[in-house]
């Protein structure tokens, strides 16, 4: 009886497993759970998407929106805007720059659209980027990821040029 005691006593003390998720945000949390994490102060209400996101939280040494996706009340997607603006070249900066973290954080990245077997480059990325909107894609949009993302979720980059500008998103959902 002791022993079944302190068993339980045990297991009541031991800390329980993370759910996944991304910087303190844990995919099923409610929207009311999000606004309590303190990695970023100032969330506001999204109308389109019903989501929240913030405009100060830190990544990769700075500052930029956090947008949250739930479904039936529950996270279901985190999303970074790592670049939003005019500028080719700062967008080209700031994908190497997420390129180069995500290489060094999960390893090899792939993109569906591209067929070629070797590493994906931002270079590539960028280039088939300029064919797609030379073509006459608007937007033109690619998707990349790791080739082996962990097991506890799901992480993808999309790089999109519009007529509206440039974007470079990071996103974490549950595991598919």
């Amino acid at each position: 009886m002791i022993r079944l005691a302190l068993a339980l006593s045990l297991l009541a003390a031991a800390p329980a497993l993370a759910a996944p998720g991304f910087g303190g945000y844990r995919f099923g949390m409610s929207p009311e759970e999000v606004k309590g994490v303190k990695a970023c102060k100032g969330y506001t209400p999204v109308a389109v998407t019903g989501g929240l996101e913030c405009k100060g939280f830190a990544f990769l040494g700075q500052k930029l929106t956090i947008s949250f996706v739930f479904l039936a009340g529950k996270l279901a997607k985190i999303q970074l805007w790592v670049y939003e603006g005019t500028s080719e070249a700062a967008a080209a900066k700031q994908l190497k720059r997420l390129f180069d973290h995500l290489k060094k954080s999960a390893g090899p990245l792939e993109s569906p659209a591209l067929a070629d077997p070797g590493a994906l480059s931002e270079a590539q990325l960028l280039a088939e980027l300029r064919k797609l909107k030379a073509s006459g894609a608007d937007p033109a949009k690619l998707q990349f990821k790791p080739r082996k993302n962990p097991a506890d979720h799901f992480t993808f980059g999309s790089a999109i040029v519009s007529s509206k500008g440039h974007y470079v998103f990071l996103y974490f959902q549950p595991p598919r």
